[in-house]
């Protein structure tokens, strides 16, 4: 299997709403007006306000984008009590790395229910979401002056590495005591279909070849975070290292990622995106504890942002995978 290139972008074919009210009266309306909320412009807006294969779409990299859809013409007589609210969104992706939310307002935009993710999907299909709990529904809320939806968007694609930086070569002597080497690197741009890397078990809880299935590279501009690492004090092997030599170390190897990419943050197999980490997080790095390679938390001392073209996708069958920190799959 050849690597292959990718293009991404999210489309929204329709954007209604539901709303059942007593007696189980149903009605589904569509939108007839739109505005700009925030971020990058989305495009075709107006595409969205009926389901007929033309599409509002959001393809601007490593950027977030937020539109929000008007005027859907409810007039339920002010005497019924409402049951049920639901959005309904008609919608796919070119890349399942892109991320998209829907909000709704019921008060003309002052207020709004959070942001509910949408699974992401290949073909085109059917998101429903429920935000019938999110207030107490009147039919003046679903009023053309007060119901208002949202969607936020991130097109990305999926867990990119910057090309320049290094994941670890799957060593089965690396894994044998003693060991007093790191196991081998290799640059992100030079992984193949078929290469064995260094992965986790997360049910075996323990280090695990991880065989690349696929390698997607990407041409456009992306906004990469730079997070640099030292392992924490307490954790230091005097056999290897005396702690008077490690107060020396200003910083260790970094990992150059973009927003989405999910990192293992403590407490041990949780993750968080790129974007949400912060000074003081700890992610988990490799060390050689007498004579045994481990993973040990290392407390995060700075993070940069820069843009720079072109990002790459490593997809394996393992959970985590070690690049010189553990790397979770792609999250949504």
């Amino acid at each position: 299997m050849a690597s292959t290139k990718g293009k991404h972008g999210i489309k929204v074919d329709s954007m209604s709403v539901i709303v059942q009210y007593e007696g189980d009266d149903v009605e589904t309306r569509s939108p007839t007006d739109n505005e700009w909320e925030s971020g990058q412009s989305w495009l075709l807006t107006h595409y969205a306000y009926s389901s007929n294969n033309q599409y509002a779409s959001y393809g601007v990299t490593s950027a977030e984008g937020v539109h929000r859809w008007k005027s859907y013409g409810f007039n339920i007589p002010s005497g019924n009590v409402v049951t049920s609210v639901k959005v309904q969104i008609e919608h796919y992706e070119t890349s399942l790395g892109d991320i998209l939310d829907v909000a709704v307002s019921w008060d003309g935009g002052t207020s709004w229910g959070p942001y509910h993710a949408i699974d992401g999907r290949l073909t085109e299909g059917t998101d429903i979401v429920d935000v019938t709990s999110e207030t107490a529904w009147t039919p003046d809320k679903l009023s053309n002056a007060n119901l208002k939806t949202k969607l936020r968007a991130l097109a990305f694609p999926t867990g990119c590495y910057h090309p320049e930086g290094e994941v670890c070569v799957f060593a089965p002597a690396s894994l044998h005591t003693p060991i007093f080497e790191h196991p081998p690197l290799i640059k992100i741009k030079d992984v193949k279909v078929g290469d064995v890397l260094l992965g986790w078990n997360k049910k075996r809880n323990a280090f695990a070849p991880a065989k690349v299935k696929k390698v997607t590279f990407h041409e456009e501009e992306f906004t990469f975070y730079r997070i640099i690492c030292r392992h924490r004090n307490e954790f230091w092997d005097k056999s290897f290292m005396s702690y008077e030599d490690s107060q020396k170390v200003e910083s260790f190897k970094d990992i150059c990622v973009t927003g989405n990419h999910p990192c293992v943050v403590a407490p041990f197999q949780t993750t968080k995106l790129a974007q949400d980490i912060k000074v003081g997080d700890r992610l988990y790095g490799l060390v050689i504890l007498r004579g045994c390679l481990v993973t040990i938390p290392c407390i995060i001392i700075k993070i940069e942002t820069f843009k720079s073209v072109g990002c790459v996708n490593i997809e394996t069958d393992a959970d985590f995978l070690f690049s010189h920190y553990m790397l979770g799959k792609i999250i949504k």
